[in-house]
């Protein structure tokens, strides 16, 4: 079966067209619509927008799985291996996001190799956005239906040189709606290389206005509401051979691709 392309732009006024990501993406699934820019995911009234807090110092905050929403029912978020929710930057491990304001002060998500984060959701989610950064080709962002794989999504998907900078440059934002048949309640991100970093993780039952058409014709938007997701108030001390070896890898890859 020939594949569609999709693709779409989220404008802000005060985002000039020449800063932004524009790239061509073969959908997996017909019923997923992908748009990235350098502003935001989706703000509306009924988009939820988890927040992680902030912790003492740079990084491993915590691995504990929790759940967040009104109740356990709403959702959860669990991890393997070295991944886990960090702050601040860890050479040759992870690197804080960069925001529209600078980079990220507060805690966000890293998957490293061997592990994943994986996020699951009681009911099917038709909206998707995330704060992608630094963008890099190994990262990959999967969405699934109970145990059906409907799309997924690598760092070349995001942008066209998806090479780890982290600077202003290799952060996008990354919307995804899911139309027709399309769901998911299930997310997982993995990547084969430190590291796949990530916030502003937002999501809704609804389908939401991503595209220049939709975000036109959508008009104002209310901001989101905002989920809390409880952490550790101390960073975890990591193992000194781990950060090691991860640090050595990453080394290593750099100097391979150079």
């Amino acid at each position: 079966m020939q594949r569609r392309y999709r693709w779409g732009l989220a404008l802000a006024p005060c985002v000039l067209a020449g800063q932004l990501g524009l790239t061509q993406r073969a959908i997996a699934n017909d019923d997923v619509t992908m748009s990235t820019s350098l502003t935001s995911v989706a703000q509306s009234s009924t988009v939820n927008l988890l927040d992680l807090g902030v912790g003492n110092g740079a990084g491993l905050v915590s691995q504990q799985t929790v759940n967040f929403g009104s109740d356990s029912s709403a959702g959860s978020i669990s991890y393997s291996g070295t991944s886990g929710i960090y702050m601040g930057n860890v050479g040759g491990v992870t690197a804080a996001p960069w925001t529209p304001t600078g980079i990220e002060t507060r805690n966000y998500f890293a998957t490293q190799p061997g592990g994943a984060i994986t996020i699951n959701y009681a009911q099917n989610q038709q909206y998707f956005g995330i704060m992608w950064g630094s963008v890099d080709s190994y990262n990959t962002l999967s969405f699934y239906n109970n145990n059906q794989l409907v799309d997924s999504v690598s760092g070349r998907d995001v942008t066209r040189n998806p090479a780890g900078n982290q600077a202003a440059a290799g952060t996008y934002f990354a919307n995804f709606n899911f139309t027709g048949d399309a769901s998911f309640n299930r997310v997982v991100f993995s990547s084969s290389t430190p590291a796949f970093e990530f916030n502003m993780i937002a999501y809704s039952t609804q389908t939401q206005a991503i595209t220049p058409t939709q975000v036109a014709a959508a008009g104002p938007l209310t901001g989101p509401q905002s989920v809390s997701v409880p952490v550790n108030a101390a960073p975890v001390a990591g193992s000194p051979l781990l950060l090691g070896l991860l640090g050595w890898w990453r080394r290593r890859r750099n100097k391979a691709a150079a």
